[in-house]
């Protein structure tokens, strides 16, 4: 293996992931999905249609019901203002529920590119899909992970210092004292 001259190295870290009724998983944390990964997500999510073309869709379809513009009805229901669908909720519940049905595949999608491509080579979507090879909550878990890789942890509370500070309470406790 060809070794990169760093000046400092890279912290190998870990995420443990579950918990003992839906099996835990320890999952190498890069800060980021690698090329391969992201290959994958694109590969499997290509014909999910993205959150405004599903808008500008549903969106035609509901401004001949409503006698409207439709650049008004995809604002609408991507602000999900209820007021502008009073009188015909029913469409913006039909749009939500698209919407987050192509968050689930999108999430099970992202979920395995981290297993295939950090646990088990040989994992397709079917074993992710199947609740006899792995618990759907887990399966949950391990998208949220790739999406805060994808993201690359900008959450605060997931910091690696603050996530430092976080896991020695015995040393800040002290300090405090």
């Amino acid at each position: 293996m060809i070794k990169l001259p760093f000046i400092v190295e890279p912290k190998i870290e870990t995420c443990i992931l579950g918990n003992p009724q839906i099996g835990e998983v320890e999952i190498p944390k890069y800060w980021g999905l690698s090329s391969q990964e992201e290959e994958f997500i694109a590969l499997h999510t290509a014909n999910l249609p993205e959150s405004y073309k599903l808008a500008v869709q549903c969106a035609t379809n509901i401004a001949s019901v409503l006698n409207a513009k439709i650049i008004d009805v995809a604002n609408a229901l991507l602000l999900s203002d209820y007021d502008f669908f009073k009188d015909n909720l029913g469409e913006i519940f039909k749009f939500n529920d698209l919407s987050r049905e192509n968050a689930v595949k999108g999430k099970l999608v992202m979920a395995t590119a981290i297993i295939k491509y950090r646990l088990v080579s040989e994992w397709t979507l079917e074993d992710t899909y199947n609740p006899d090879q792995i618990p759907p909550r887990l399966v949950e878990k391990i998208g949220d992970f790739a999406f805060n890789e994808r993201l690359g942890w900008q959450d605060e509370e997931s910091e690696p210092d603050k996530k430092d500070e976080e896991s020695e309470p015995d040393k800040k406790d002290e300090e405090q004292e």
